[in-house]
């Protein structure tokens, strides 16, 4: 059974941010805070880096939106007052995941809680900020933004200190690209807080941003906004596109350089030269066409993909695999 209306108080808080910009930082020290100054207020972290773990193109898109689904699952879950336990299986759900990492908020929230869930993520296109908004449109959720501007540089530095650094080239294809929020035209953004330093006061900034946009929670889509979010998007996307592809390119012409080099170093030079040659072109031409067939208008993940990785992995499986017929 889901709470009535009136004792239904629930937010969903997107932070966003360059990689070590000290999103995550925030979200606990937020959370943190809640627990002091507002005991009657739960907060729930759902990280993306914890559930997305690898970047795959082919799948990145759908990870993403099994995140969302999983967010969605939350909210249902803590509205019906169940475990959320869902059937049995051997591999454990993103839903049942992020439960399992709240469980202590989950225990602590009852029917008359209000509900914080902060989704903790780069955010770096406004298009996928727009998502989690319609999202809470349908969940009857109050919706608000939670920016961490911080400059290039810092972030360079401060991602250092991380388990899994992010690569230096990715956080710089990401500021390149980085919406920032900006609520003078997009009205979903409204509820919108840039913080470029954290301290005692931003944190009492973003808890009275967070009740505010619970109190006005948004309850329909604007189609000229739905339409400006969209087509921001699209043309982000083709030169995404244009960029992985030529990239892509410059890279898969270097792999094919050395491994011909290697081979002029081995006997019987023009013959071995000339079979690695032949293999090699034609890896590469067939990686480029996947790369084409893979890069459609759907996917964003250029700014954050490990191409030279991926690349590599891809062009020395299909030399290998040519090699062995």
């Amino acid at each position: 059974m889901e709470f009535p209306s009136e004792k239904s108080s629930i937010v969903l808080v997107v932070m966003s941010g360059l990689p070590g910009a000290g999103k995550s930082t925030f979200a606990n020290t937020l959370q943190a805070a809640f627990k002091v100054k507002y005991p009657d207020t739960v907060v729930f972290l759902v990280e993306y880096d914890a559930l997305v773990k690898q970047i795959i193109p082919s799948e990145w898109k759908r990870q993403r939106l099994e995140v969302l689904d999983a967010v969605s699952h939350l909210v249902l879950t803590i509205r019906s007052g169940s475990s959320g336990r869902e059937a049995e299986s051997d591999k454990e759900s993103l839903g049942e995941h992020i439960l399992r990492f709240n469980a202590q908020a989950l225990r602590s929230a009852s029917r008359s809680s209000k509900i914080v869930v902060i989704l903790d993520d780069n955010m770096y296109y406004r298009s996928m900020r727009y998502q989690v908004f319609q999202r809470a449109i349908q969940l009857r959720a109050g919706y608000c933004q939670i920016h961490i501007a911080v400059a290039l540089g810092t972030a360079v530095r401060q991602n250092l200190l991380r388990t899994c650094p992010v690569p230096e080239e990715v956080i710089a294809r990401m500021a390149a690209a980085f919406e920032e929020p900006n609520p003078t035209r997009y009205i979903f953004e409204q509820y919108s807080l840039v913080l470029d330093t954290v301290t005692s006061t931003s944190v009492d900034k973003a808890m009275v941003l967070v009740f505010r946009a619970m109190e006005d929670p948004p309850r329909n889509v604007d189609n000229d906004e739905a339409a400006w979010v969209a087509e921001e998007r699209s043309k982000a996307q083709e030169l995404n596109r244009t960029n992985l592809l030529h990239r892509a390119d410059s890279i898969l012409r270097l792999l094919v350089q050395t491994l011909c080099s290697l081979a002029k170093s081995q006997e019987d030079v023009n013959d071995d030269l000339r079979r690695v040659s032949s293999r090699a072109v034609g890896c590469r031409k067939k990686i480029l066409q996947q790369l084409r067939d893979m890069a459609n208008p759907d996917c964003e993940f250029e700014v954050i993909f490990d191409l030279q990785g991926f690349l590599t992995k891809e062009f020395d499986a299909c030399y290998e695999n040519d090699n062995s017929q």
